[in-house]
């Protein structure tokens, strides 16, 4: 099993039904192993610190987590602390 399969797994085990985040490079082989579960939705933001933002209104609508996927170096500081 490749890491972004066991990574697709943990989310779906932990009843994520939503991630959100900006694809790639880095995170690439990631989104290729969710893509393989349906139950999983997808959605994309424009930027990094907007899919932060709509995750957390996500929480607060629906009170579920759900995390959030971002390439590293520039991706992972965009996003707001």
């Amino acid at each position: 099993m490749k890491v972004a399969d066991a990574i697709a797994q943990f989310f779906v085990e932990a009843g994520f039904k939503h991630y959100f985040g900006v694809p790639g490079g880095a995170v690439w082989a990631i989104l290729d192993g969710l893509i393989d579960h349906p139950e999983l939705k997808g959605i994309v933001g424009r930027t990094e610190s907007e899919a932060v933002n709509m995750a957390d209104v996500y929480f607060r609508a629906t009170g579920r987590v759900a995390p959030v996927i971002a390439t590293k170096g520039p991706g992972v500081l965009n996003m707001p602390n």
